[in-house]
């Protein structure tokens, strides 16, 4: 695979995920000792003997120039544990862009990087009404949609790992409301916003952790004849967060994909769990409610954009049955986290049946 991949680099400077994947090498080779010190502080490894904190430092420098594995890799993974044969198992983020590059043509990535586009092709999996807006001149149409509603769910245009989510609570002044809406999302890092009708999710899903809508990402990989379910998990809140992003504190519970039962459970400091470590619901061994009719939907909604072969299709339970929160071409491979065990393997067999190989 790193033979293509070396191959893959001029071509790909001109797209999306070429850009990324130079841009997390430049950040990869540029790493330092500090850094490193500060990645063994936040993983909770700083009272390790001085001796053995700096054989950690060149072994996670190592890492990175090697494999552009990045220090929070080197942790998640707890790749300090592994010989070199067992790491390259293993798929790093920057590895991992370049790979959804090659199942996916990029001028699908401009659907899925924009969560209006997103909502209007796939408006029939969504069952909610939603309102992408850019400007100012949406204000009239902010107004229009909150007139009515006690609460909406905001969200960025193209943002990720839940970053500028919000609930909306509408109880005042709608005009100022919307104003403050445009003021948020239509300046700044953001490039506009969509406003949801909030998603009432099934009693099930929600017991783990009730403040978030704990969504399960079905990932897809279509072959030539074939739908693949890869490594679907469960996400579950912490804390008063209203999303269930792990890269927003939140629990990955990787799913057996034939049974829907939860077979692993982690966040993003690789710290694993049986039970949610607040609410004490059992993480391992949870059954997905209506695990097949989850499957079915992803199946269906991976045939509606044929040359996007790779995609991560965020669902939620609710009384409609499963309905689609948003699809996302470039999923990280987080279920490695909580499994344990790298996915190149799986990743290189169906590149090769896609003629990629």
């Amino acid at each position: 695979m790193k033979q293509q991949i070396m191959q893959l680099k001029d071509a790909l400077k001109v797209t999306w995920a070429g850009r990324q994947y130079m841009k997390f090498r430049r950040e990869v080779l540029g790493r330092n000792r500090k850094n490193a010190i500060a990645a063994i502080e936040k993983f909770g490894k700083g009272d390790l003997p001085d001796a053995e904190k700096k054989a950690m430092v060149e072994d996670m420098l190592r890492c990175a120039r090697k494999d552009s594995f990045t220090f929070d890799d080197y942790f998640q993974l707890q790749l300090w544990r592994m010989s070199d044969a067992e790491r390259h198992e293993y798929i790093s983020d920057s590895e991992r862009v370049l790979i959804c590059e090659r199942m996916n043509r990029p001028e699908n990535q401009k659907i899925f990087d924009d969560k209006a586009l997103t909502a209007e092709v796939f408006r029939k999996y969504y069952q909610r009404e939603t309102l992408g807006f850019r400007s100012g001149k949406d204000l009239d149409r902010i107004k229009a949609f909150l007139t009515g509603r006690k609460a909406v769910i905001a969200k960025p245009l193209s943002s990720a790992c839940g970053k500028g989510v919000s609930i909306v609570t509408v109880d005042g002044d709608v005009n100022r409301i919307a104003e403050d809406l445009i003021a948020s999302y239509c300046s700044g890092i953001f490039a506009g916003g969509i406003l949801e009708e909030l998603v009432i999710q099934d009693d099930r899903m929600k017991a783990a952790h009730p403040q978030s809508v704990n969504t399960v990402r079905v990932p897809t990989i279509r072959l030539n004849d074939r739908v693949v379910i890869f490594h679907p998990y469960y996400r579950v809140g912490r804390g008063g967060s209203v999303v269930d992003n792990a890269g927003a504190g939140g629990i990955i519970c990787a799913v057996d994909a034939e049974t829907g039962l939860v077979v692993g459970a982690a966040d993003e400091l690789g710290i694993h769990y049986t039970v949610h470590p607040e609410t004490g619901a059992p993480l391992i061994g949870f059954q997905i409610p209506e695990w097949e009719a989850a499957v079915k939907l992803a199946r269906e909604l991976a045939m509606v954009i044929p040359t996007n072969r790779y995609t991560g299709w965020d669902l939620a339970l609710t009384d409609k049955g499963w309905v689609l929160i948003e699809g996302n071409a470039r999923g990280q491979f987080v279920c490695q986290i909580p499994l344990k065990h790298g996915f190149r393997q799986e990743i290189e067999g169906y590149l090769k049946e896609m003629g990629q190989g």
